[in-house]
């Protein structure tokens, strides 16, 4: 008999991918990576926002990020953290004008699908501040 092995993504390898559809705003290859009864919850600004499957995740994600005309990679994290894994970005978006977002948090990877995926939020900051909130040196 021979044996065949079923190579299976690391947690790390899985998340990276996910950042980078996001990214691309690559929806379909986004929920690729999910299970599809992931647990999806991000705490935003204005509040909890829950899913309960992969499909419920990426209509969140896609209306977060989806009418962007430009998205930019300003930082990615990811690392393992015993037996989750951790992620963070930082995006800078376009949309009706610059914006930049951040969300962290921490995902459980089984067999190369994220299984749960727990976030917090910053909102969409306006990439430029007001002259009256930049440093003195800036005004």
């Amino acid at each position: 008999m021979t044996g065949a092995t079923l190579a299976v993504r690391s947690g790390d390898s899985v998340a990276t991918a996910f950042l980078g559809a996001l990214a691309q705003q690559e929806w379909a290859g986004a929920r690729s990576l999910l299970d599809q009864g992931v647990s999806f919850r991000v705490l935003t600004p204005r509040g909890l926002r829950e899913a309960d499957d992969d499909a419920g995740a990426i209509a969140w994600l896609a209306g977060w990020f989806g009418d962007a005309d430009r998205l930019t990679v300003l930082r990615s994290a990811v690392s393992t953290m015993h037996d989750r894994v951790g992620l963070s970005y930082r995006f800078r978006v376009h949309k009706d004008r610059w914006y930049v977002i951040e969300q962290r948090g921490y995902a459980d990877v089984v067999n190369g699908k994220i299984t749960s995926l727990n976030l917090v939020c910053s909102g969409f900051r306006p990439a430029e501040l007001p002259r009256r909130f930049a440093p003195p040196w800036r005004r």
